[in-house]
């Protein structure tokens, strides 16, 4: 996993994101009419756009400040308003409005804050990357911590099945191949109080600083050798990067139960080769 999606990443409330956001939103009323728009409706829509513009420059934070064996880290982004659902958490589509996102997206690309590599349609994302004035604001904060928000408690159980692939003329007796696909997580009380659970832990870990003690030099050293990170879990994250945001967790639940799997994932420290590993 080089290129993590936008709302992958976590939210952060830092005074260098927060007046880029003032800088988008400011133009966006500026330049949006409100004709046949309510006053709440109008309200809910500034919202989602701060909402959106904070996870967008978060991210890019983040990727930015992340130790790779790559020659730059981008952040990947969809275009494609099918990927986008405002009314319901899809297992597969991003929690925002399409119309939001566009807005506060093609502002960003106004400003000259970010250059995008635009993915093959149908086959994959596109990418984007800070320049000029954001990226030297980047520069200039560093490497920190930061104070992230916790990531909504629903979204982080995760129930995934799969089906067999099976191709014509296969042998009988040819090992099976499986492809994994992504469930609805059940509305139960059980999955209500797992993820409240896991909810409490992710708000937790995030007032810590969770890091190692080593120098820069050795930090690209690590970020370096995750470029051949391999795990036997599947399920597992295979980053070829070192980022440091890495820190809430989720649960991952197989075979369409939530009585199979049920593993943690997400954490930055799992995918460090095992000769980092400290017992």
């Amino acid at each position: 996993m080089s290129d993590l999606r936008y709302d992958w990443y976590p939210i952060i409330n830092e005074d260098f994101i927060d007046a880029h956001v003032d800088l988008v939103l400011e133009h966006l009323a500026a330049t949006t009419s409100t004709r046949g728009v309510t006053k709440e409706q109008a309200i809910e829509r500034t919202e989602q756009r701060k909402t959106i513009a904070k996870h967008l420059l978060s991210a890019l934070y983040f990727s930015y400040n992340s130790f790779s064996s790559k020659s730059k880290r981008t952040v990947s982004v969809s275009k494609t308003a099918h990927d986008y659902s405002e009314s319901e958490r899809h297992p597969e589509k991003i929690f925002y409005a399409y119309r939001s996102f566009k807005s506060v997206y093609d502002t960003m690309l106004e400003f000259g804050w970010i250059k995008e590599t635009l993915g093959e349609e149908g086959t994959g994302y596109t990418r984007i990357e800070p320049i000029n004035e954001f990226k030297a604001t980047l520069k200039s904060i560093g490497l920190k911590w930061v104070k992230q928000e916790p990531k909504p408690a629903e979204s982080q159980i995760i129930l995934k099945d799969r089906v067999e692939k099976k191709k014509a003329g296969q042998h009988p007796r040819a090992p099976k191949k499986y492809k994994k696909f992504r469930l609805p997580t059940p509305v139960c009380d059980e999955a209500k109080a797992m993820a409240a659970k896991l909810y409490k832990y992710n708000d937790f870990i995030t007032h810590h600083c969770i890091a190692l003690n080593v120098s820069d030099e050795q930090l690209y050293e690590i970020g370096k050798s995750l470029a051949g990170n391999t795990k036997k879990d599947k399920n597992e994250d295979n980053y070829s990067h070192l980022d440091f945001s890495l820190v809430q967790l989720r649960r991952i639940f197989s075979r369409g139960s939530l009585s199979k799997g049920g593993r943690f994932y997400g954490g930055w420290w799992q995918s460090l080769p095992s000769i980092y590993e400290v017992i």
